[in-house]
């Protein structure tokens, strides 16, 4: 009995990322299994028309036919390994997306990278207090209070000082002691790219990830990317669990044409990617420079 509903439950996975492919061709050449197209021929054809897909809807372009070759060639072995994606994380959808052209080399060389360094912040810095659980809400978004800016793209060269050391890897930590020095934080309109309260979190699922709860059956714990917790909710019901599956809602730095246009869904509770094992967060302190008279 056991053996039957572990098979039904992996079967209605399955059938819920085929309707996901069927809303997006693009990730269909990912979602169907290797029995889909029968041979070499085929394949490739079916791999063209995804390729020119891609090109079409990221602007891709590139210096000229010995370029556009190797990425044709990248772009193929990414569609095998977002299909092994989809096996070991059923509960999310991977596919093609705008990393689709990039190796794994140059895809953490780009976008991940957390500094750890030897700096502490001694003097300041303290473990956050333990907080009552009881009566919280089944779930929370803090989009939904005004408290969460628009997602950015931390590689446009467009946005103004997007990439203010920042894109070569860095530390949370490492921006709240530059706070603490500078004085303060700038508002929105003075600086035009902040950000708070943050996690770590190993991004290995996330270069082609899609949509939906990614929840890895194996995933490492050693975090490579920093990324903003803004809620948590459940969704999308869990036979083994008997209840839908929790998760983060987290706000990343790809801009809005990656993930859930900007966000990414990761099981809650389970410490999945390490996403719960390195959580910073600053508290909010008045001072007054010596300069600023307050008003009586």
């Amino acid at each position: 009995m056991a053996r039957f509903l572990l098979r039904l439950f992996f079967l209605s996975l399955y059938a819920a990322a085929l309707t996901a492919a069927e809303e997006n061709p693009m990730i269909r050449q990912v979602i169907v299994g290797d029995g889909a197209v029968d041979n070499e021929n085929e394949q490739m054809l079916s791999a063209e028309a995804h390729f020119s897909s891609f090109l079409r809807s990221y602007g891709k372009k590139y210096s000229g036919d010995e370029e556009h070759a190797y990425r044709f060639k990248v772009f193929k072995s990414n569609l095998r390994m977002a299909r092994r994606h989809q096996k070991l994380d059923p509960t999310a959808v991977h596919g093609v997306t705008k990393f689709s052209d990039l190796t794994p080399a140059e895809f953490r060389r780009q976008y991940l990278g957390i500094r750890k360094t030897r700096r502490s912040l001694a003097k300041t810095i303290h473990d956050a207090p333990v907080l009552p659980t009881k009566d919280l809400p089944t779930d929370f978004d803090w989009r939904d209070h005004g408290a969460v800016t628009g997602v950015k793209d931390q590689c446009d060269a467009s946005e103004p000082d997007a990439c203010d050391s920042g894109c070569n890897g860095g530390l949370m930590t490492t921006a709240f002691e530059y706070l603490a020095k500078s004085g303060g934080l700038e508002t929105e309109k003075d600086y035009p790219y902040t950000g708070t309260d943050r996690v770590a979190i190993n991004a290995v699922f996330m270069q082609f990830y899609v949509g939906g709860v990614s929840c890895p059956y194996i995933c490492s714990s050693n975090q490579d990317h920093g990324v903003l917790l803004v809620g948590y909710g459940s969704e999308g019901y869990a036979p083994i669990r008997l209840k839908n599956k929790p998760y983060w809602i987290i706000k990343n730095s790809w801009g809005q044409n990656w993930g859930d246009q900007g966000y990414y869904k990761i099981c809650r509770g389970r410490n999945i990617c390490g996403v719960e094992s390195q959580v910073s967060t600053v508290t909010v302190a008045t001072s007054v420079h010596p300069d600023q008279v307050l008003p009586p």
